[in-house]
């Protein structure tokens, strides 16, 4: 008679089997503890619907075109990955925005998405989704230092997505032909444009009017401040003694650019990088326009105020929110980084250098934008 196998045996021998099969995909399970974006996704039933971003354009000056068209392909790619969810960009001044929060923030009209100001605090950060669980500190590391300085204490209430930057614009055919030409120097420092803006500070007649000939214009705004970035005693000298408008401070983009580049009024303007694609397009037209773009001289106290940030507003919904985060994320992938030449900005990631190669003007503002905040000093 054969010896019987007791029950505990067996059943101790079962779970030893099982353990072997099952027991390492355990351990590594839960060794591989999912991110909280993770168990959003596993854990929370779909959400259907719209998601809506109010994009402000006066906080940003782009060069050219649009950020909601730039936008268009991770939009894209996000409803691809989400079929049944739609996005609609809404385009918002500042006193429209404004009003919405005045007016007792109803939740139902406010967006999803929102444009933040570096300047001012319209949206309350308690209102706001504290965008630091969902971003690696890796991810948040390839960040250049500007955009770091918006985030305190763990707490992101905006994440930025793309910086712009101010450059001067010469009109070297407003100063007579012996004066050697700006544009054949190789660095130019305040020195050499003192002497060009002091040669082209002069008044002209046009039968018996006489016509104010500046040296240098820029402008002033809530949002765009180049008087405040770009810091240094020579323009102070210019503004005091004349070679400037007198009311320079309260001067918009739009008068600055009439002044400079219709008028042709000024030989410098200090302005973003919008003004060498408007250039561009007036010398495709035929316009007369003889201009060289100048980085910032070196050893400039510089302040960079464009930078282009969103933030998400609390959401009710996990899913939902983490669609919204998803997209956030796409914004600072490569493909979306390096694709700002579409719109004359610049990337906001640190590994990111040279998407400009093509462009001599634009490269040479990049150049001093790697140089102030990618490489290492």
């Amino acid at each position: 008679m054969g010896q019987r196998v007791k029950p505990f045996t067996l059943f101790l021998c079962i779970v030893i089997f099982i353990y072997i099969i099952f027991g390492p995909m355990l351990i590594c399970k839960g060794l591989n503890r999912p991110t909280p974006l993770e168990l959003m996704k596993s854990r929370n039933p779909k959400w259907t619907g719209i998601i809506k971003i109010w994009h402000v354009e006066e906080y940003t000056i782009c060069g050219k075109g649009s950020v909601e068209y730039w936008l268009r392909e991770t939009i894209d790619e996000i409803e691809g990955r989400y079929p049944e969810v739609f996005f609609e960009i809404r385009s918002m001044t500042p006193d429209r925005l404004n009003m919405y929060f005045q007016e007792g923030m109803n939740r139902d009209i406010l967006p999803d998405i929102i444009s933040l100001s570096p300047y001012e605090n319209v949206v309350p950060s308690n209102i706001l989704e504290n965008l630091a669980e969902y971003f690696s500190e890796e991810e948040l590391n390839l960040l250049i230092q500007p955009a770091m300085d918006i985030m305190t204490d763990n707490v992101i209430s905006g994440l930025p997505y793309m910086v712009g930057w101010y450059t001067f614009i010469v009109n070297t055919g407003l100063v007579e032909d012996e004066y050697k030409p700006i544009s054949a120097l190789e660095d130019v420092d305040w020195v050499d444009l003192h002497k060009f803006i002091s040669k082209a500070t002069c008044e002209k007649r046009e039968g018996r009017k006489a016509i104010e000939q500046f040296g240098f214009i820029t402008y002033n705004s809530p949002y765009s401040k180049p008087l405040e970035c770009v810091a240094d005693s020579h323009i102070e000298r210019w503004i005091s003694e004349g070679m400037a408008p007198e009311d320079i401070y309260d001067i918009t983009y739009e008068d600055g650019w009439r002044i400079f580049g219709r008028e042709k009024r000024a030989g410098v303007f200090l302005a973003p990088t919008k003004s060498i694609y408007t250039m561009r397009d007036m010398q495709k037209k035929g316009e007369d326009f003889q201009v060289y773009v100048l980085p910032i001289p070196q050893g400039t106290n510089i302040k960079l105020d464009q930078i282009g940030i969103y933030g998400l507003l609390k959401q009710d919904n996990d899913y939902k929110k983490m669609i919204c985060i998803d997209f956030l994320k796409e914004l600072l992938g490569e493909a979306m980084q390096t694709s700002l030449d579409e719109v004359g900005m610049f990337s906001v990631r640190r590994d990111i250098t040279d998407i400009y190669d093509t462009d001599k003007d634009m490269q040479r503002l990049e150049e001093q934008l790697n140089g102030l905040y990618k490489y290492k000093k």
